[in-house]
């Protein structure tokens, strides 16, 4: 019981923090287009986070797509049949994130590995079931009616996950 509600806590974290990045990024508030003082420094005075900034900022329409994408991958990681895809989308975009903060010098190294990690922890159970539907040319097998590694067969836990992801859902949104 105390793994199911850390799993599903982890879901639902990893969830807000990506759809509340990416509609800060498809909004252009993250990273915002470089102002005229930014564009009249020279190379040398640039930071390399600065440079990062400046680079993603330029261009609203790649701030936007990147932003979309976390959107996507923090909706899907909303539903239980679509942990899965949800948590692999998620892992390959915040180790992109994670290799940027460290390649740019960004101060936020350790909690974009810490969310690289919980993702990758989200997306072991289905992992195997996903790649093989990707790398072979036969079919997956269906995923469970229940696709968390947990499985609850209570009525009354079903209304009130019901209730309260209708809740928390509507609390982040």
């Amino acid at each position: 019981m105390v793994a199911e509600v850390a799993y599903i806590v982890s879901r639902y974290s990893l969830a807000r923090i990506l759809i509340g990045y990416g509609l800060a990024k498809v909004l252009h508030q993250q990273m915002p287009a470089p102002t005229a003082f930014r564009l009249m420094e020279t190379y040398g005075e640039s930071s390399p986070m600065g440079l990062l900034w400046t680079f993603i900022g330029q261009s609203a329409a790649y701030s936007a797509y990147t932003g979309g994408l976390e959107m996507l991958a923090g909706s899907l990681l909303l539903f239980r049949r679509t942990t899965a895809i949800g948590a692999l989308l998620a892992a390959m975009i915040l180790f992109n994130v994670l290799v940027l903060n460290l390649c740019y010098d960004v101060p936020v190294e350790l909690y974009s590995a810490t969310l690289f990690f919980l993702a990758a922890v989200l997306a072991a159970p289905g992992f195997m079931r996903v790649l093989g539907a990707l790398m072979q040319t036969r079919s997956a097998a269906p995923a469970s009616s229940d696709s968390s590694p947990f499985k609850s067969q209570v009525r009354i836990r079903r209304w009130a996950r019901l209730i309260g992801k209708t809740a928390v859902t509507g609390w982040m949104f």
